[in-house]
């Protein structure tokens, strides 16, 4: 306790939010639904726990396998169960993001700009709700972040512990997204920092070269993993291309405007609901502040923020509000050049004053993504994909116990409609023990499942004869789940 009489008041300050971000991130973790997505992701990390061998399975639908590995590590490590280590993952890596940003915003803008980012890196909704689920995207904003601060400082000072740990970035992009390269292609930015006027700046330009070739080096070392999933990895983009995941760069250059306005209306969406209208507003202060004030690191935060911002909106076939996470703390960087001006020109009492207004739409959101996770008032394509829709996790601890009830320990066969699977209610089902046997319809062994569990409207055709034993529909008279009793 000793130590604790020497900690400074933003020490103190740092620590209630560090205590503040796990709290709420755990709870988070606990309450809200898993959806399909997550149970997708921790499907294979169970495999891959289970078989070493199945490293590389994701590659065939399209996913690069790093948050695969990274679950299966805390899954090690920890022993978690898949949909909690996956969770867990997203958690750390958005505390990285927030920490990352927290020193950025502190080196290059200020201490109350700092400030200001950490209290919006807590409560905007954007990262109270993505850093608690098991998807790729918080591992995304992480490492992008720390690859952004650590592109500043190799700027500035090239070391080669810095081109170290920007090589590790880079292999963690390649592991686990396409978008996390956006690290790589703005690199260049970054000069803007470098001492072109020090006398020794030629001796600083080669370091500078060297450490940015390692960290290349180590990127293309990364791609020799990915490599033993054979055609599955040379055919990755083809892959995503054919399910639709993404466009191609010749059709964007085709029709750039069709594609802005087919896209540009769910992101406006997700950004004034996710980061609510005053951050936006205070945001666009901070552009404006900083670029008289602060012109390089705003234009340069600009451009990170604006350039995957432009990914979502032409690059994704179908823009969901996730996508965005990545480029939040680079808003949120331009929100904190607006804070630290206003502490140039009003008293702090004000000023703390004015940012706690400003944060009570952020502050009812999170209340009601913490307390009614189905009441919170997602952008619409969110509300189908977490509440409404099948891919939605609501209901399926209800039928996990129903299930347990059903079977009794049995091993059970059940049969299950191919293009609604709840797979998360697979994941949950197995990390509870049950020996159930998922079978899709049309499966020859799927004619020996008593149980069928449908997830849709409708029972799908082929299954027979069936009564039902259970049903649920989800909030707001959305998809029901369903359990029937082949007769």
């Amino acid at each position: 306790m000793g130590r604790l009489r020497y900690l400074t008041p933003a020490g103190y300050a740092l620590a209630l939010g560090l205590v503040f971000y796990v709290e709420t991130r755990a709870w988070l973790v606990s309450k809200f639904p898993y959806f399909l997505d997550e149970g997708i992701l921790a499907q294979y990390a169970q495999t891959i726990d289970r078989d070493a061998s199945a490293g590389l399975i994701s590659l065939d639908a399209g996913v690069r396998p790093g948050l695969c590995w990274l679950t299966v590590a805390a899954m090690e490590a920890f022993h978690l169960q898949p949909l909690d280590a996956i969770r867990a993952v997203a958690v750390v890596f958005g505390l990285l993001a927030a920490v990352c940003g927290f020193v950025v915003a502190r080196r290059y803008v200020g201490r109350a700009g700092a400030a200001g980012f950490a209290a919006l890196a807590l409560v905007t909704p954007y990262l109270f709700l993505y850093d608690a689920l098991g998807l790729r995207e918080p591992v995304i904003a992480g490492v992008v972040v720390a690859a952004f601060l650590i592109e500043l400082e190799l700027a500035r000072r090239p070391r080669g512990v810095l081109g170290l740990a920007l090589g590790v970035a880079f292999a963690l992009t390649i592991w686990t997204k396409e978008s996390g390269k956006i690290a790589m292609y703005l690199l260049p930015l970054s000069l803007v920092y470098f001492p072109f006027r020090a006398p020794d700046r030629r001796r600083l330009a080669v370091r500078w070269c060297a450490c940015v070739a390692g960290a290349f080096a180590i990127a293309y070392a990364a791609t020799w993993p990915l490599a033993l999933g054979g055609t599955a990895y040379q055919r990755l983009g083809a892959t995503e291309h054919t399910l639709g995941y993404t466009r191609s760069f010749s059709a964007i250059a085709g029709h750039p405007l069709r594609y802005f306005e087919a896209s540009w209306p769910d992101v406006q969406s997700a950004l004034t609901s996710y980061l609510t209208y005053p951050v936006l507003v205070l945001a666009l202060a901070g552009l404006a502040v900083g670029l008289r004030r602060r012109t390089r690191f705003t234009i340069l935060v600009a451009a990170w923020a604006s350039a995957q911002i432009a990914a979502a909106v032409w690059i994704a076939t179908i823009p969901y509000p996730r996508y965005l996470m990545p480029a939040v703390p680079f808003v949120l960087l331009l929100c904190a050049l607006a804070v630290e001006e206003a502490a140039r020109r009003v008293r702090q009492p004000v000023l703390v004053a004015a940012g706690a207004l400003l944060l009570v739409p952020a502050v009812v959101f999170d209340a009601k993504l913490s307390f009614s996770p189905a009441s919170a008032p997602y952008p619409s394509r969110d509300r189908l994909q977490y509440v409404t829709g099948y891919t939605s996790g609501f209901g399926y601890d209800r039928a996990t116990d129903e299930l347990a009830l059903i079977t009794a320990g049995r091993p059970t066969v059940v049969e299950t409609d191919p293009f609604s699977t709840p797979v998360p209610l697979e994941v949950l089902t197995a990390q509870r023990g049950l020996a159930i046997d998922w079978r899709s319809v049309g499966d020859p062994k799927a004619r020996d499942a008593q149980i069928v569990v449908v997830n849709n409207t409708y029972v799908p055709n082929g299954v027979g004869t069936v009564r039902k034993l259970w049903s649920y529909v989800r909030p707001g008279g959305g998809i029901p789940l369903e359990i029937y009793l082949r007769r």
